[in-house]
């Protein structure tokens, strides 16, 4: 039947495209849900975000090593991202310690790359899994329903169907337990 799928900053982390990442701050954090992927090099974003997101970006035009650097990540807190990752290098050398703190005391992951990545790579492989995985959960619906539909024909079909209900829920049930 349909699966619970919570794709969590921690299992990002296990992904082979992560290998080299570390995360600086807000680890108590690594149990948010990731939604989506995005990929931000402006400090302009509030309209850009639902909130669940995992952030990318080099730095480029965000001066985070600037003043406005606390402004950004408690805007991003604010907006309920998921984590940040960070390239170190060409736009962003280092976190200070106020950063790290903020993130720290709102549990908010701060992952950072201390060599080139490529963006497309790691949004590419997260949508990718998780929009399998919305197929997935899509095709298992549509499965669930034809055997309603099923067991709508039959003599007490609804007393049949409430049955296949309480078979699915006590599964799902069981597995939320785990």
């Amino acid at each position: 039947m349909v699966n619970n799928f919570e794709l969590t900053m921690k299992d990002i982390l296990q992904r082979k495209i992560f290998q080299h990442a570390k995360v600086i701050a807000g680890k108590n954090g690594l149990n948010k849900q990731v939604r989506w992927t995005h990929i931000l090099e402006t400090n302009q974003f509030e309209s850009l975000i639902n909130g669940g997101e995992l952030i990318l970006t080099t730095g480029s035009g965000l001066k985070l090593e600037s003043s406005t650097e606390l402004t950004y990540i408690q805007n991003l807190i604010n907006r309920h991202a998921a984590g940040i990752c960070i390239e170190i290098g060409t736009h962003v050398t280092y976190i200070s310690d106020e950063i790290i703190e903020l993130a720290d005391q709102h549990q908010f992951p701060i992952i950072i790359f201390d060599h080139f990545v490529k963006f497309v790579d790691i949004t590419q492989d997260l949508h990718s899994l998780i929009i399998n995985q919305h197929h997935q959960m899509l095709h298992q619906l549509y499965e669930l329903s034809t055997r309603f539909n099923e067991l709508s024909l039959l003599p007490n079909g609804i007393l049949k169907i409430l049955q296949e209900l309480h078979t699915y829920l006590k599964k799902r049930h069981f597995i939320s337990d785990r």
